[in-house]
């Protein structure tokens, strides 16, 4: 019978170089007011990956990308003739805050962690604002389709 090599008990366990720090809360918000829910739902997407758990989070992602799609084509029909643009980008807006929260408790554990730990945050600018010129591009693409003045 072989015993196990006992050189692998020195090497520190919570050290883990296959998970990168997450972008912090404030991107989340960042990313919500200016970007709303699809642009939350981006953040949430590069947070997962970096956490290497995008497998297990992608039935959620897609679940509140498909909410706030479909919010926005809600809130466009249901305001049509009314201030439409205005509306809709409160209630985007709200959507984002909601699942701003929802992203914050999913991967709270690593938000804690990062903290506890020290670790550097990742700058948020380039993914944050790439990820709100995408959220403007998808609501103007939902208003062309829907053919909202």
């Amino acid at each position: 019978m072989r015993h196990a090599d006992n050189s692998d008990l020195l090497t520190p366990s919570l050290q883990n170089d296959s998970t990168m720090a997450v972008y912090s809360v404030g991107a989340l918000i960042a990313a919500a007011f200016f970007g709303g829910g699809v642009a939350v739902v981006i953040m949430g997407t590069l947070n997962a990956y970096r956490l290497g758990r995008l497998g297990r989070d992608a039935i959620l992602l897609i679940g509140m990308l498909l909410l706030s799609v479909g919010t926005l084509v809600a809130m466009i029909e249901m305001t049509a003739g009314g201030d439409t643009a205005r509306t809709a980008r409160l209630v985007n807006r709200g959507l984002g805050f909601v699942l701003c929260g929802a992203l914050y408790l999913l991967h709270q554990r690593a938000f804690k962690a990062m903290n506890f730990l020290g670790l550097d945050k990742p700058s948020p600018y380039v993914p944050v604002i790439a990820a709100i010129v995408v959220s403007i591009l998808v609501t103007m693409g939902v208003f062309a389709a829907l053919e909202v003045g």
